[in-house]
This record gives structure tokens, C-alpha cells and sequence, in this order.
């Protein structure tokens, strides 16, 4: 089977398109055309009001760039909230859709604490800004052997984002729904990428995902915590084009 043309990848919170730096070189090297978007209120974006963002709005909206930019054909991953959009692409235009890359994040909505710990950053934020957020957040997204250097890079990138972006993803993502019965739906090849040392999405949950998946491949990614792509950007990009390169 030839290798589909278009990538786009969705990034994932409180992050904009820049977390695809590596993986978008890796693969346009190899021949694909890459979209990194960025969705609403993260990266140059301007946000949407709260009423308008859902993990759906967002999910029709990367819909319209595939048809717009894409010829309405895409593999397409996301990473962490960005799979969250992914899911809610497959439920609602499954069609445009011809391979999936859900990378350390997982298809179950939040749980009641997982909600609360959601508003309670939500109200960090109307108060002081975006700073608790890069504070709270960088720790549990990398692995504790990450470098300084990329620790320093992760949290400029999160303290350029916009309180109002922050705000309306958190609660969009606390009113999203379950998608755990999509997954034994699926007719696509997916591969399914989780950091070993994910703690907040987990290799037991990532598995647990990929078994339910028909078409499902795992690659868990050694010494890596959440943001596994750029803290082991080789190995993930690896994993990626073997994935594509079969397609």
C-alpha cells in the first residue's frame, strides 16, 4: 500500500504545534507533508469563547483544515489532549481519517478528582496568570532524568500561552466524553506510543487502550515521561515511520 502524503498532528496541553518540532522534520526528511495546527488559544491562535470549545469544536475544526489543506485524507495523531481531539475526529468524520498515532494520552473521560484537580488549575489561573500552570505542569511531564535545558524549553513554551486558552481547554476537557467504546470500533491502523515513565498517563493505561484497538501496535518508549516526543524525539520518530512507511 503506498504511504498516505498528509501527516497532521495535534498538539497536546497546555503546548502549541512547536512540541512537533522534531517529529515534523522526521518526516518531511522522508518524504511526508506535515500539519502541526494550532488549535484554538494556544501557540498564534486566538482563543474561542468557552461556550464554543469542546474537544468536538475542535475535532470539526481540524475536520475542515483536513478538507481544506489535506484533499479531506490524513493520518493523523495527537498527543495527550490532542488525542482526546483525535477521538472526537474519529466519532464524528471517521472518513477523512486513514491511520491514527495516539501518543501518551488515553480514551477514558476524567474522573470526578481528575475534574476537580482541572477547575482548581482553572482558578490558579484567573488569579495569577499562566505561571502556576508551567510550575505545576512541567515536573509531571517529563521524566526526572530530563535535561535542564529541555525543562527551561517546555516552560517558555507554556508561559506563552494565554490565560484564556489555558481556561477554556481545562474546562473543555472536563466536560469531554468517554471514547472507550470507540476504540473496539476501529478500522484503521493505529499505533499506540506511551513514555515508560508516564505518570500521568501511564504504559498500563496505553495498554489497556492499544488491546482494544483491532489494528492496534504499542511502542512504549524507554526513559521517557509524557511528552515522550521530545524527550526521546528519536525513538519516537522511529516508531512513527515505521508505522507510516507500511500503510
Amino acid at each position: 500500500m503506498s504511504s498516505p502524503q498528509t501527516i497532521l498532528l495535534i498538539h497536546g496541553f497546555p503546548l502549541d504545534s512547536r512540541m512537533w518540532t522534531p517529529q515534523r522534520s522526521a518526516l518531511e526528511a522522508v518524504g511526508y507533508r506535515v500539519l502541526t495546527p494550532d488549535l484554538p488559544g494556544f501557540g498564534r491562535r486566538k482563543p474561542w469563547p468557552m461556550e464554543n470549545c469542546s474537544m468536538e469544536s475542535f475535532a470539526d475544526d481540524i475536520y475542515r483544515l483536513l478538507l481544506a489543506d489535506a484533499g479531506g485524507r490524513a493520518a493523523v495523531g495527537g498527543f495527550s489532549m490532542g488525542g482526546y481531539v483525535l477521538l472526537a475526529l474519529l466519532r464524528r468524520h471517521p472518513d477523512v481519517v486513514t491511520a491514527i498515532m495516539l501518543m501518551d494520552t488515553h480514551a477514558a473521560a476524567d474522573t470526578p478528582p481528575a475534574r476537580e484537580n482541572r477547575h482548581e488549575m482553572i482558578r490558579a489561573v484567573q488569579e495569577r496568570g499562566v505561571q502556576p500552570v508551567g510550575a505545576a505542569m512541567v515536573p509531571r511531564l517529563l521524566s526526572s532524568a530530563a535535561p535542564v535545558e529541555l525543562r527551561r524549553d517546555i516552560s517558555a513554551i507554556i508561559g506563552a500561552q494565554s490565560s484564556v486558552g489555558i481556561i477554556n481547554a481545562q474546562a473543555a476537557m472536563a466536560r469531554r466524553g468517554d471514547h472507550t467504546d470507540l476504540l473496539r470500533q476501529l478500522r484503521v491502523p493505529a499505533l499506540v506510543v506511551v513514555g515508560q515513565e508516564d505518570v500521568i498517563t501511564p504504559p498500563a493505561t496505553a495498554r489497556a487502550m492499544c488491546d482494544k484497538i483491532p489494528a492496534g501496535r504499542l511502542v512504549e518508549i524507554p526513559g521517557a515521561g509524557h511528552l515522550a516526543n521530545l524527550e526521546a524525539p528519536a525513538a519516537v520518530n522511529n516508531a512513527l515511520v515505521e508505522f507510516l512507511r507500511v500503510l
